[in-house]
């Protein structure tokens, strides 16, 4: 990354301003852009208008609670890794943010920055990995279609047979023996 492109966009959600100032600080450090609101509402409004890599969200805020709001970013933006981060943790609030809002991790406050930014840095390699596999799936899906058009305007010539090592089958039936005779013969002259 050059001194001119923006680091990961990451987004923190908690109705704690102190925390989002410290945590702001502490992850500009590790070359993150950060980006910070004071409810589920307004880090919504937020996504709107950024594309945000990494959701990192607190549970108890007033108003929309951290797993609704994540619930949401994974149906708005579902391609932004979303993490929990919460002081007052419970096994029914960490199955419903993992079940609702299919969050990457779930941590506990206080958490070390050490801690924070290596579990930022492998939601990104996640991102990236997930980003990658929908380009590929894309790009296989546009291969088949367009073997499906080659296949209506060439009856036949998607449809390879090969043996158990991998040699493909030409049977008589399937080819002008005299043309490709004197295709070779052709090629040969």
């Amino acid at each position: 990354m050059s001194s001119t492109d923006p680091g990961p966009k990451v987004l923190f959600v908690d109705d704690e301003e102190a925390f989002l100032r410290g945590v702001s600080r502490a992850v500009s450090r590790h070359g993150y852009e950060v980006l910070t609101a004071t409810s589920g509402e307004e880090g919504l409004t937020l996504l709107q208008d950024h594309d945000v890599d990494i959701v990192v969200s607190d549970d108890n805020m007033p108003g929309m609670s951290g797993a609704a709001f994540l619930s949401l970013v994974r149906d708005r933006h579902p391609d932004t890794v979303r993490i929990m981060l919460t002081g007052a943790p419970s096994m029914a609030s960490a199955i419903k943010a993992i079940n609702s809002g299919e969050v990457f991790r779930f941590l506990e406050k206080p958490c070390s920055t050490d801690m924070l930014a290596l579990t930022m840095e492998l939601a990104l390699q996640v991102r990236r990995l997930k980003l990658a596999s929908w380009a590929l799936l894309k790009k296989v899906r546009e291969d088949k279609s367009s073997l499906a058009e080659l296949e209506r305007e060439s009856k036949g010539i998607t449809d390879v047979r090969r043996d158990s090592g991998g040699a493909i089958l030409i049977e008589e039936s399937d080819m002008d023996l005299d043309a490709l005779t004197a295709a070779i013969h052709e090629e040969l002259a």
